[in-house]
C-alpha cells in the first residue's frame, strides 16, 4: 500500500474513504478547515492552499471579525477580481460608512440573527429603506462567501425579512414644470439642472465634471468629456459603461447656461471642479446639494419633490413624445444596448410605435383612417 503524504490521514467510512489534512507550524497543530475530503487530490490541494494563508498571517476562524475577513479574504480572493471598480468603490464606502462601525468587530463564529437584526434596525433609523435594503443584501453576500470557505457553517441572515421597498415611481415634468424651474433657479442650479434636464448627465457625472471637460472652442456645439463621476463621496474616474464614456454635443442654451455660471463662479481653474464644494480642491456633495438646495427650490415654486435624476428621466422622455427614433434616444440617453432604453422606457416606446403605426397607415390612405371602409 502506497505511503500517505506527510499531514495527509486516511478516515474508513461506511461510504468509502475520506482524507483529512493536517500541519504543524511554528509548534501549533492545526486542522484544515474544509472537513473530510473526498479524494487524496483534494486534501493535498487544501494543504498547500492552507500552508499558504499560514505563512501570509492566517486568522484562526474562532477569532476571525467580519472586517478581518471581509479585507483579507473576500477582497483578495474574490471582490478584487469579480467585481468592477465601480461596484468595488460603492461597496467599500457602505462598509465604511455603515457595515464596520456596527458590526465589524463581531466574530463571524458569534454572528446571530440578534446581531442582524439589530443591525437592521439600526440602518432603518439612519437611511433609507432602499438603502438599508441594499446593505443588508451585501451583508448576507459577505457571510454567504464565509459559508463557502468553511468559516461558517450557516449564514444567520438568511433567517432576517428585508424590508420591503416600494417601487420608485419616476416623475416626468411637463413643458409648464420645466419651464418654472429654470426661471426659478439660480445661475447655479440651471447649470446643474439643465445638464440633466438638456442633455441627459447622470447626478454623478455633473457632480464630477471639470472645467477642461468643457470644450468651449468646439463648432458648431460646445462639448463636454464624461469619463469620471462622483459617487457615494468618492470621486471614480470612470462612469457606468463604455457607452457611457463619451464626448457629448451641448445646445446653444446649455452652453449660455454653463458660460453665464463660469462667469459667476469664483473657482474658475481650468482644471477645477466646475461645481465646488466647500473651499476650492473639493466638488460639491449630490446630496447636500439635494437636500439643501434642489427640495426647498422644488417646493419653493409647487413643483414635484423629485430627484434630480428625473430631469435625465424627462430629457428622455420626453424625446421619445417628439418623435424621435429609438436609435438615437438610447444614443443621447448613452445605453450600453438597446435593450436597457426598452427596459426603463418601454411604455413609451410602445406609444412611439402605435403613432408610428397609425402614422404609415396614412401614408397610403388620403382620408382619415376612420373613414376607410373595410371589406
Amino acid at each position: 500500500m502506497p505511503k500517505l503524504p506527510t499531514g495527509i490521514y486516511k478516515k474508513k467510512l461506511k461510504n468509502g474513504n475520506r482524507y483529512e489534512a493536517r500541519i504543524d507550524f511554528k509548534g501549533k497543530k492545526y486542522t484544515v478547515p474544509g472537513g473530510l475530503f473526498k479524494t487524496l487530490k483534494e486534501a493535498k490541494e487544501a494543504r498547500t492552499t492552507f500552508y499558504k494563508e499560514l505563512i501570509n498571517g492566517y486568522i484562526e476562524p474562532s477569532k476571525i471579525t467580519l472586517k478581518e475577513f471581509i479585507e483579507t479574504v473576500y477582497f483578495p480572493d474574490f471582490g478584487n477580481i469579480k467585481l468592477k471598480y465601480n461596484t468595488r468603490i460603492k461597496k467599500i464606502s457602505k462598509l465604511k460608512n455603515y457595515i464596520y462601525p456596527t458590526v465589524g468587530d463581531i466574530r463571524l463564529k458569534r454572528f446571530s440573527d440578534n446581531d442582524i437584526s439589530r443591525f437592521q434596525r439600526r440602518l432603518l433609523s439612519k437611511t433609507t429603506v432602499k438603502n438599508t435594503r441594499k446593505i443588508m443584501i451585501e451583508l448576507r453576500s459577505y457571510l454567504n462567501y464565509a459559508v463557502k470557505r468553511h468559516l461558517i457553517s450557516y449564514n444567520p441572515a438568511h433567517d432576517i425579512d428585508l424590508p420591503e421597498v416600494e417601487t420608485d415611481e419616476r416623475i416626468v415634468l411637463d413643458k409648464e414644470q420645466v419651464v418654472t424651474l429654470m426661471k426659478n433657479a439660480s445661475v447655479r442650479e440651471k447649470a446643474i439642472i439643465g445638464l440633466s434636464l438638456f442633455r441627459g448627465l447622470r447626478t454623478g457625472e455633473i457632480f464630477g465634471l471639470k472645467w477642461n471637460d468643457i470644450n468651449f472652442k468646439n463648432k458648431p456645439l460646445v462639448t463636454a468629456y464624461i469619463h469620471r463621476q462622483y459617487t457615494d463621496g468618492i470621486i471614480v474616474e470612470r462612469v457606468k459603461s463604455k457607452k457611457s464614456r463619451k464626448v457629448v454635443q451641448l445646445g446653444p442654451i446649455l452652453t449660455e447656461i454653463i458660460q453665464d455660471w463660469r462667469a459667476l463662479s469664483i473657482f474658475k481653474n481650468e482644471y477645477g471642479w466646475i461645481f465646488e464644494g466647500k473651499g476650492p480642491g473639493k466638488p460639491l456633495h449630490p446630496a447636500t446639494w439635494t437636500n439643501k438646495t434642489f427640495k426647498k427650490l422644488l417646493i419653493g415654486n409647487d413643483l414635484p419633490v423629485i430627484r434630480l435624476h428625473d430631469c435625465r428621466h424627462t430629457y428622455i422622455t420626453h424625446g421619445l413624445r417628439a418623435g424621435l427614433p429609438v436609435p438615437d434616444i438610447q444614443d443621447m440617453a448613452r445605453h450600453e444596448d438597446f435593450q436597457t432604453t426598452v427596459n426603463i422606457y418601454g411604455h413609451e416606446i410602445k406609444g412611439h410605435l402605435d403613432n408610428s403605426v397609425i402614422a404609415l397607415e396614412r401614408l397610403f390612405v388620403e382620408s382619415d383612417v376612420e373613414n376607410v371602409e373595410i371589406k
